[in-house]
C-alpha cells in the first residue's frame, strides 16, 4: 500500500502496476505452507482433521486477499478510501456472513466449504475493486491540499 501511495501520481505508469503485482505474488508465496500447522495446537485428532479441512479452503482466501488489500491501499492513496470500505462491507454482508452460515447448515460434517466461502468473499471484493479501478482510470486523481 505504501509503495502504491508513493506511485499514485504516476497513475498510468508501469511502476504502479509493477508494485501492485509484486505485492500480490508475495502474499501468495507466504500463504502456501500453512497446511500442517493445525496439529501443533491440539492433540485431538478430530479437531486437527476439521481444522485442516477449513484451512484447505481458507488458504485461497489468503491468496485472494492480497489482491483486494493492495487495491484498498491504492484507493486510499488516490484519496478514495470510501471504495476500500465499500468493497469490504459488501463482501462481508452479502457473501461471507450468509455464506458461512449456510455452509454450516448444508455441510455439517466438513468445514472445507466454510473455508471456501471466505475465498468467495475475497473474490467478490476483487470484482468490485476491478470495477472501481476501471472507473477511477477515467476520473482525475484527488490530491491532498
Amino acid at each position: 500500500s505504501r509503495l502504491a501511495a508513493t506511485s499514485v501520481f504516476f497513475f498510468f505508469s508501469s511502476r504502479r502496476r509493477h508494485t501492485r503485482w509484486h505485492r500480490v505474488t508475495g502474499v501468495q508465496t507466504c500463504a502456501l505452507p500453512i497446511f500442517p500447522v493445525v496439529g501443533l495446537f491440539t492433540t485431538d485428532a478430530e479437531v486437527a482433521r476439521l481444522g485442516g479441512q477449513y484451512i484447505r479452503g481458507y488458504i485461497w482466501d489468503c491468496i485472494f486477499a492480497g489482491v483486494h488489500f493492495t487495491f484498498s491501499g491504492y484507493f486510499c492513496a488516490c484519496g478514495r478510501s470510501e471504495f476500500s470500505f465499500l468493497h469490504n462491507i459488501i463482501a462481508i454482508l452479502l457473501v461471507r456472513i450468509p455464506g458461512v452460515y449456510l455452509t454450516s447448515i448444508w455441510f455439517p460434517d466438513t468445514l472445507f466449504p466454510m473455508g471456501i466461502t471466505t475465498a468467495c468473499g475475497s473474490l467478490t471484493s476483487i470484482i468490485i475493486c476491478l470495477l472501481v479501478f476501471r472507473y477511477l482510470k477515467k476520473k482525475p486523481i484527488r490530491t491532498a491540499v
